[in-house]
């Protein structure tokens, strides 16, 4: 228990303070409602004035006092620097607040931070900006280990007398590099202009922020590309917003002379690229879009898809093999929706622990960005990283949704396609057989057979009513049909009702939907929740839909993907029932007996077969051990 505690408070300060972790309580700024209430409700909870928190001249100012500090960091440096004033880009985030004054004042300063926040490494060789000098900072914690300041010997001393993960800064600093998929150099890209002055303490001038080069809005992990007839030669121009960017100047400018010469363009175009950070694949998808569009040539027209060199941006691999094994077997807790038009969040599509990653070329997609954004989907289902996750899109209805498959097949690996809008087994059947036609198999033309492909699956999407009347059909339709889900957005509109928060709406439509996906051995996968941020509110959903037979749900930001991961594993008081189940049944097939009795209740065989399926699920998650039943034997 600690004496005393200080903040900036939050709900988990305050948390600690009412279970009796902390006994006393001071508060300078007040971050959220539980930290208000508390601070106006418990009288050892108390509001304090910037003077008595951090006077440099004042020994007694509660940040001299302070035993422990924990701060975060946007940057960390080998030298133990920190920066929370800027981006690794350069633009201006926030003011100093007390990092400074906690840091000085403290026995033990400790910062917490990622080795890498998406693209950008955060602990490198210089930060870009310097708020807090490293002869202030003791101990870096990272989610790849913690590294100990070497001035302070006491430190490293207890650290190594512990399991703790004690790595070297620099060891970090690779780490960063690594996960990022590139090293941050400290160089900025900004104009002359100052915009900030960072001051330690005492006055003293540690650092300035310069104004960064204007960036377009929303340009990120990405790059626009202008193309315009020229005379003579094809001209390239290069711009580059970030001095830590994927690919060099030099490397934009030869992918765009490859491409260029790709489609018989050395002559008369002129090529403005502006790079915000853009990986190899992203700006090869663009500068497609961009010459295409642009020279609708015959040559053009004929020519194939634009690959990339895969040692553009370390961080891309060679294609990712489809996944192997039986495509009906697969975890999908959930699938997660990422808009096909940006490839900031595409690029981390394998980094939010999803079952399976739906890039949604269709509502979540402009119509004057779907032909770009199909070439940006086709290049990232070759470039990006999954880890494992099954690869899936949302293709277009009608005229667009050919061109997605045109585009998308056979040139990338897709493991299952999401169908909009079906209201007919004719239809999906039809989108059957264009699709083997593409990939170059046959179709079966009667449900129940066998499938002939084991890529680019179907889950139809239900979203009328007429879509709900036909399910049965639908889903019979084809044997390549992997699930169904609901959109129920769209369906209560078709309806002209409101969706509600529990969809009282459409509880007759779920279990129609559930019953046929019974019928035809496919999977259910519940409808989004709209909550990004109401976990409870997600649990309850997700509670709703397993009770429906749904072995997952959709989710449409990556908050909500460990919230309904976790409410689809088994609890330990079901598991240890099935446990029981299992394990009744195994000695009654021991003795012979065609009964299986549990205590003084028979158990029938439904409930065995169910028994099973959670101890399956169990180990395939990680819930229980594959050799649970060892101790039992």
């Amino acid at each position: 228990t600690a004496d005393w505690a200080n903040g900036g408070t939050t709900r988990l300060l305050v948390e600690m303070f009412h279970r009796g972790q902390i006994r006393k309580l001071t508060t300078l700024q007040a971050f959220d409602i539980p930290a208000v209430e508390s601070m106006r409700d418990d009288p050892l909870h108390i509001e304090t004035d910037v003077d008595f928190y951090a006077n440099p001249n004042n020994k007694l100012c509660i940040c001299h006092m302070l035993d422990v500090v924990f701060l975060g960091a946007t940057e960390v440096d080998v030298h133990f620097n920190v920066n929370v004033n800027t981006h690794s880009d350069g633009y201006l985030l926030h003011g100093i607040g007390g990092h400074q004054d906690t840091s000085a004042g403290a026995k033990l300063t400790i910062i917490t931070c990622p080795v890498a926040r998406g693209e950008y490494p955060i602990v490198c060789d210089a930060v870009t900006t310097v708020t807090t000098p490293g002869a202030c900072v003791d101990v870096i914690c990272t989610d790849e280990g913690f590294a100990v300041n070497p001035q302070r010997t006491d430190l490293l001393e207890l650290f190594r007398a512990t399991d703790l993960p004690l790595v070297s800064i620099e060891a970090l600093r690779d780490a960063g590099a690594r996960k990022a998929g590139r090293r941050h150099t400290p160089a900025r890209l900004a104009s002359d202009r100052i915009i900030g002055v960072i001051e330690w303490r005492d006055g003293t001038v540690l650092d300035v922020v310069r104004e960064p080069l204007h960036r377009p809005k929303g340009l990120r992990s990405d790059a626009r590309v202008t193309v315009q007839p020229c005379e003579g030669t094809s001209k390239v121009q290069v711009t580059t917003l970030d001095a830590n960017a994927f690919l060099a100047p030099e490397a934009a400018e030869a992918l765009a002379r490859k491409a260029l010469a790709h489609f018989g363009l050395e002559q008369g175009a002129a090529v403005e690229i502006i790079d915000a950070s853009a990986q190899g694949w992203v700006l090869a998808a663009r500068l497609e879009h961009g010459l295409r569009t642009a020279f609708p040539t015959e040559t053009a027209a004929a020519a194939p898809f634009l690959d990339f060199p895969r040692d553009i941006g370390a961080s891309e691999g060679e294609d990712e093999a489809p996944l192997a094994g039986d495509p009906k077997e697969r975890l999908r807790r959930t699938q997660l929706y990422i808009p096909g038009s940006n490839p900031y969040m595409m690029r981390k599509a394998g980094t939010a622990g999803a079952d399976g990653i739906i890039f949604d070329l269709e509502d979540a997609v402009a119509p004057a960005q779907k032909a770009a954004s199909r070439l940006l989907v086709r290049n990232a289902l070759r470039a990006v990283p999954f880890h494992g996750a099954e690869r899936l899109v949302r293709i277009n209805q009608g005229v667009l949704g050919e061109a997605d498959l045109q585009t998308l097949l056979p040139h990338s690996p897709v493991d299952a396609l999401v169908i909009p809008k079906v209201e007919s087994a004719a239809a999906l059947r039809e989108i059957d057989q264009r699709i083997g036609a593409l990939l170059g198999c046959d179709v079966p033309t009667a449900a129940g057979t066998t499938p002939t492909r084991t890529t680019a699956l179907l889950f139809p999407l239900v979203e009328s009513a007429e879509g709900v009347e036909s399910v049965r059909k639908i889903l019979r339709a084809s044997p390549h049909v992997l699930g169904v889900n609901m959109g129920l957005e769209d369906y209560t509109a078709d309806r002209g009702v409101q969706r509600t928060r529990g969809d009282a709406e459409s509880q007759w439509a779920l279990d129609r939907l559930a019953n046929a996906a019974a019928a035809a051995r496919v999977a259910i996968i519940g409808p989004v929740f709209s909550g990004i941020n109401d976990p409870e509110g997600l649990r309850t959903h997700v509670g709703r839909m397993k009770g429906r037979g749904a072995v997952g749900v959709r989710c449409i930001h990556p908050n909500q993907v460990a919230v309904a991961n976790e409410t689809f594993v088994p609890g330990a008081a079901e598991i240890t029932k099935a446990k029981r189940i299992v394990l009744a049944a195994r000695e009654a097939e021991r003795r012979g007996d065609g009964a299986v009795a549990l205590g003084n209740k028979m158990i029938d065989r439904p409930v065995v077969l169910r028994a099973q399926h959670t101890i399956r699920f169990a180990v395939r998650v990680g819930a229980l051990t594959a050799d649970w039943d060892k101790d039992s034997a």
